[in-house]
């Protein structure tokens, strides 16, 4: 018995089983994977939202009432395929969504419920896919300004739901900064004042310009030893958040600007880590929001943490921080309504603004 037992020891030892049947098993790899990670989240009215994935899937849903413990999966819609990666609800009744490389769509409704079948809106392919939008009315006419992976801003006037392509503007840097990555995507818009949208590319530049002329106000990098581009954009009276991804721990990945005719000022800026051993730590998104009186800002880093913050004398000071992902970043979005906030990742965690 003990010869026995020294035997099955030492097949165990080595990895094989005495069972017929069991020995030597191959390895099944799949033939495909879900990437099901969020890519955009924008609040559509006071309780619900809409996400946007990189399995091409579009979801509706709507915050926990009594006696429900999750947000509530309301509608579903798939893409041409591709990554979403841009996601807006223009009003209550619209969603604007990036649909491939040389496509936009329009979700609409005519009621409060179900949305309707998508209306496709086709553009040059040399601009590629829409990764930001913003919109605002500017002399009775109601804009909506996209920014794409080309570099380019695409300006359209929206009359209701459909859209008309007045014209597109070059946002592309002539000295982009010095990253392995030479990528062009226009990450963030925000409308500022007047006929003027400020943009934040992955080439390192934050543009103010004309919609109505494409004219440049002011072109800066934002900052001159940036290493990485801009991943995100968010504006209110004059102060500008500006997202990216450090590299070293003397960088920064959240910034701080004022912002006038003449450029920006620098403000205040941040290094959002736990782990300071990083080489880098990627900021993913982030966003100014303001609640009793106070400008907060939100910011989602590749630790899989949501910061949260007050912005006080012009400096940054975080006052919170949530694990919202195993690991890598989440879309975020605040209600202009309730104040409260919407992290996406893989799961989506709802938050309060702060008071």
């Amino acid at each position: 018995m003990k010869y026995l037992w020294l035997t099955f020891l030492t097949l165990l030892v080595l990895g094989h089983s005495p069972q017929p049947g069991l020995a030597e098993p191959s390895e099944l790899k799949p033939d495909s994977t879900e990437f099901a990670r969020a890519q955009m989240v924008d609040w559509i009215d006071s309780e619900t939202f809409v996400v946007g994935r990189w399995d091409g899937s579009l979801s509706v849903f709507r915050t926990q009432r009594a006696g429900e413990w999750t947000p509530v999966l309301l509608q579903t819609q798939a893409t041409t395929g591709a990554g979403v990666e841009l996601v807006v609800a223009l009003d209550e009744k619209t969603i604007l969504y990036s649909n491939g490389e040389n496509e936009l769509a329009l979700w609409g409704r005519t009621g409060k419920g179900a949305f309707d079948a998508p209306l496709p809106i086709a553009y040059d392919v040399t601009y590629g896919v829409a990764n930001s939008a913003t919109q605002f009315n500017y002399l009775g006419d109601d804009l909506v300004v996209t920014g794409h992976a080309n570099g380019f801003a695409l300006v359209w006037k929206r009359d209701r739901q459909s859209l008309t392509l007045l014209r597109a503007v070059d946002l592309k840097s002539a000295n982009p900064i010095p990253s392995p990555y030479p990528l062009k995507n226009i990450r963030g818009l925000a409308a500022w004042k007047g006929d003027l949208v400020l943009s934040g590319s992955e080439d390192g530049d934050i543009v103010a310009f004309s919609v109505t002329t494409g004219n440049e106000r002011f072109r800066q990098r934002y900052s001159a030893t940036a290493q990485r581009g801009i991943n995100a954009i968010s504006e209110i009276d004059g102060q500008l958040l500006v997202v990216n991804c450090s590299v070293g721990a003397a960088d920064k990945n959240l910034w701080l600007y004022e912002v006038n005719d003449a450029g920006l000022t620098l403000r205040s800026s941040l290094n959002l880590v736990r782990d300071a051993t990083r080489p880098q730590v990627f900021d993913f998104d982030g966003d100014l929001f303001e609640t009793n009186g106070k400008v907060r800002f939100i910011a989602s880093t590749e630790e899989g943490l949501m910061w949260r913050g007050v912005i006080n004398a012009g400096v940054l000071a975080v006052d919170a921080l949530a694990t919202v992902a195993p690991n890598g970043g989440a879309a975020l979005d605040v209600n202009d309504i309730t104040g409260s906030i919407v992290a996406a990742a893989y799961d989506v965690m709802l938050f309060e603004g702060g008071n």
